[in-house]
Protein backbone atom coordinates (compact mmCIF):
# COMPACT_ATOMS: atom_id res chain seq x y z
CA UNK A 1 0.00 0.00 0.00
CA UNK A 2 1.43 3.35 -1.10
CA UNK A 3 1.72 6.55 1.88
CA UNK A 4 1.60 9.89 1.13
CA UNK A 5 3.95 12.14 2.70
CA UNK A 6 4.39 15.80 2.56
CA UNK A 7 8.20 16.84 2.44
CA UNK A 8 9.80 20.17 2.87
CA UNK A 9 12.10 20.81 0.30
CA UNK A 10 15.79 22.88 1.21
CA UNK A 11 15.52 26.00 -1.19
CA UNK A 12 18.37 25.13 -2.84
CA UNK A 13 16.73 21.87 -4.21
CA UNK A 14 14.02 24.05 -5.37
CA UNK A 15 16.04 26.51 -6.99
CA UNK A 16 18.33 23.41 -8.45
CA UNK A 17 14.66 22.16 -10.18
CA UNK A 18 13.38 25.56 -11.04
CA UNK A 19 16.91 25.90 -13.12
CA UNK A 20 16.85 22.41 -14.76
CA UNK A 21 12.66 23.11 -15.55
CA UNK A 22 11.91 20.19 -13.41
CA UNK A 23 9.23 19.77 -10.64
CA UNK A 24 10.73 18.61 -7.85
CA UNK A 25 7.79 15.92 -7.37
CA UNK A 26 9.28 14.69 -10.35
CA UNK A 27 12.69 14.70 -9.50
CA UNK A 28 11.57 12.58 -6.10
CA UNK A 29 9.60 10.40 -7.66
CA UNK A 30 11.46 9.29 -10.65
CA UNK A 31 14.58 8.57 -7.64
CA UNK A 32 11.55 6.24 -5.75
CA UNK A 33 11.42 4.57 -8.87
CA UNK A 34 14.68 3.71 -9.48
CA UNK A 35 15.80 2.88 -6.44
CA UNK A 36 12.91 0.91 -6.45
CA UNK A 37 12.61 -0.59 -9.67
CA UNK A 38 9.37 0.25 -10.11
CA UNK A 39 7.94 0.47 -13.53
CA UNK A 40 5.01 3.15 -14.14
CA UNK A 41 3.17 0.71 -15.22
CA UNK A 42 3.07 -0.87 -11.52
CA UNK A 43 1.69 2.17 -10.01
CA UNK A 44 -1.86 3.25 -10.71
CA UNK A 45 -2.08 6.42 -8.74
CA UNK A 46 0.16 8.95 -10.92
CA UNK A 47 1.90 6.55 -13.74
CA UNK A 48 3.57 9.55 -14.97
CA UNK A 49 5.44 10.46 -12.08
CA UNK A 50 6.89 7.72 -10.86
CA UNK A 51 8.62 6.30 -13.78
CA UNK A 52 12.17 4.64 -13.68
CA UNK A 53 14.84 5.84 -15.70
CA UNK A 54 17.20 3.80 -17.55
CA UNK A 55 19.05 0.75 -16.04
CA UNK A 56 22.30 2.65 -15.20
CA UNK A 57 19.94 5.63 -13.15
CA UNK A 58 18.50 2.33 -11.24
CA UNK A 59 21.81 0.96 -10.24
CA UNK A 60 22.86 4.57 -9.54
CA UNK A 61 20.12 5.41 -7.06
CA UNK A 62 20.48 1.84 -5.52
CA UNK A 63 23.99 2.42 -4.68
CA UNK A 64 23.07 5.98 -3.21
CA UNK A 65 20.76 4.13 -1.38
CA UNK A 66 22.35 1.49 -0.50
CA UNK A 67 25.04 4.04 0.96
CA UNK A 68 23.33 6.30 2.52
CA UNK A 69 20.61 4.19 4.24
CA UNK A 70 20.54 0.85 3.83
CA UNK A 71 23.08 -0.53 6.38
CA UNK A 72 20.74 0.98 8.77
CA UNK A 73 17.92 -1.62 9.11
CA UNK A 74 20.60 -4.27 9.34
CA UNK A 75 22.55 -2.55 11.93
CA UNK A 76 19.21 -1.79 14.32
CA UNK A 77 17.57 -5.69 13.73
CA UNK A 78 21.14 -6.76 15.04
CA UNK A 79 22.16 -4.43 17.75
CA UNK A 80 19.14 -2.69 18.93
CA UNK A 81 16.35 -5.59 18.24
CA UNK A 82 13.50 -4.01 20.88
CA UNK A 83 13.55 -0.88 18.10
CA UNK A 84 13.58 -3.30 15.51
CA UNK A 85 10.27 -4.66 16.58
CA UNK A 86 8.52 -1.19 17.25
CA UNK A 87 9.87 -0.06 13.75
CA UNK A 88 8.41 -3.27 12.15
CA UNK A 89 4.88 -3.13 14.13
CA UNK A 90 4.67 0.35 12.48
CA UNK A 91 4.97 -0.14 8.46
CA UNK A 92 3.16 -2.61 6.02
CA UNK A 93 5.75 -4.81 4.27
CA UNK A 94 6.10 -4.43 0.87
CA UNK A 95 5.36 -7.13 -1.50
CA UNK A 96 7.00 -10.41 -1.56
CA UNK A 97 10.58 -9.86 -3.51
CA UNK A 98 10.29 -6.50 -3.94
CA UNK A 99 13.22 -5.66 -1.71
CA UNK A 100 16.36 -7.67 -3.10
CA UNK A 101 19.40 -7.43 -0.90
Amino acid sequence: MAKTITVEIPEEFSELCDFDMVAPERVLCGFIADVCGTSFREVAATPEMYRSGCFEDCKQAKIYYDRACGWRGEWVRKNLPQLAEQWQGSWTPAKEGSHDR
